[in-house]
């Protein structure tokens, strides 16, 4: 399986003698097996037309984000590839695809879009903000932290890419474990160049009431980034590992305010 977009895939096709497939967001469609084109990205879903040697049909991907488009087209490479299926019933099955919990995952029920996203290095912000940022009509809310007794050294990076996409800012703990949870999210804060404390930028340590306090502040056709705890299972401070839920939480405090039942 190779992706046609990749600049080495050229390399990797001839260095085979192994039969190929492959796959593209559309730029390798000339070569590609699957590819996809008319991408129509959201941010709670992606719709766009999957090409196949079995046919071609619009589908809709419930999941955010072009990366999972590629993901989607590699598995639809391989079935189409190797079994006997048709274009309808790959059609159907992207439509009926969940995201894995605590990726991409979005809470609808509200005027504005929540996602919750396991997002916690300067690399998978590169990946996220941006495209949130274009596909958001309103403002962008970034919530997040950083893990304590871990890399200091990419927190203020961390800052500086959501300093660069995100209109309002919200730090809260993520892990501090041993560490001085507020001294962490300021060496955050000291990326967020070009926000004001209080003004566009908060430094709220509990994770709960800064989740409540970005809600607080989103409107309608704003969205609101939930980032680095994903699907864990806890926070853990210097007492130890204290019971969390991100995607319960936030829909406890999306109910709480008047947007419910959170789907």
């Amino acid at each position: 399986m190779l992706n046609a977009d990749d600049p080495v895939y050229d390399y990797f096709r001839s260095a085979t003698a192994a039969p190929t497939l492959s796959y593209s967001l559309g730029s390798g469609g000339a070569i590609a097996d699957v590819y996809a084109s008319g991408i129509d990205p959201s941010p709670a879903s992606t719709s766009f037309v999957l090409h196949t040697p079995i046919g071609s049909s619009r589908c809709t991907l419930p999941v955010p984000g072009p990366f999972n488009v590629a993901n989607v087209l590699a598995a639809s490479a391989v079935i189409a590839g190797l079994v006997a299926v048709s274009v309808e019933e790959l059609v159907d099955a992207i439509a009926s695809l969940r995201p894995v919990r605590g990726r991409m995952n979005v809470l609808l029920a509200a005027p504005f879009t929540v996602v919750v996203d396991f997002a916690h290095t300067p690399g998978s912000f590169d990946a996220v903000l941006p495209f949130f940022r274009e596909h958001t009509p309103g403002r962008l809310i970034v919530l997040f932290g950083s893990a304590g007794e871990r890399d200091p050294g990419k927190r203020p990076m961390q800052g500086a890419i959501a300093d660069r996409y995100a209109d309002l800012i919200v730090l809260a703990d993520e892990d501090p474990r041993g560490e001085d949870a507020t001294a962490i999210l300021r060496e955050i804060a000291a990326g967020c160049t070009t926000h004001t404390f209080g003004d566009d930028l908060w430094l709220i340590n509990d994770r709960r009431s800064a989740i409540e306090h970005a809600f607080a502040l989103a409107r309608p056709g704003d969205t609101v980034l939930l980032l680095g705890k994903g699907h864990e299972t806890s926070i853990i401070g210097p007492e130890g590992a204290a019971s969390w839920d991100e995607i319960s939480v936030a829909s406890q405090l999306l109910e709480s305010a008047g947007y419910g039942p959170v789907g």
